[in-house]
């Protein structure tokens, strides 16, 4: 049986990382509890946003293990010039853009 090299990473970081949460967020660990409980977009969001992380690094790192670091490079930097040339192109279709957007723009742009 393979594991997932990925998840193992991911659980080995939460371990280590759990104690430094709790010592700089344990005050407001039963807001958030309380929050979760009754905020149903929270709930959501939080599940939507974990799943998505987990399965675009379970994919890249089970692509770097298939194809190797190089071929996987050229496909993240490939990736990276459609992503920015796509939202060139919206902008320069002068599509309207809130202050959220401008804030994806420039997070795509420094990936």
């Amino acid at each position: 049986m393979q594991l997932c090299q990925f998840a193992v990473t991911q659980i080995v970081g939460f371990v280590i990382l759990l104690p430094i949460m709790y010592a700089t967020e344990g005050d407001m660990l039963q807001t958030f509890v309380e929050k979760l409980k009754t905020d149903s977009s929270l709930q959501f969001n939080l599940v939507m946003s974990g799943l998505s992380f987990y399965i675009y690094n379970e994919l890249a790192t089970y692509t770097l293990q298939v194809t190797g670091a190089v071929t996987a490079s050229v496909a993240n930097t490939a990736k990276r010039v459609v992503s920015i040339l796509g939202v060139v192109c919206l902008v320069l279709l002068f599509v309207s853009i809130s202050q959220l957007h401008h804030f994806s723009f420039v997070f795509i742009m420094l990936q």
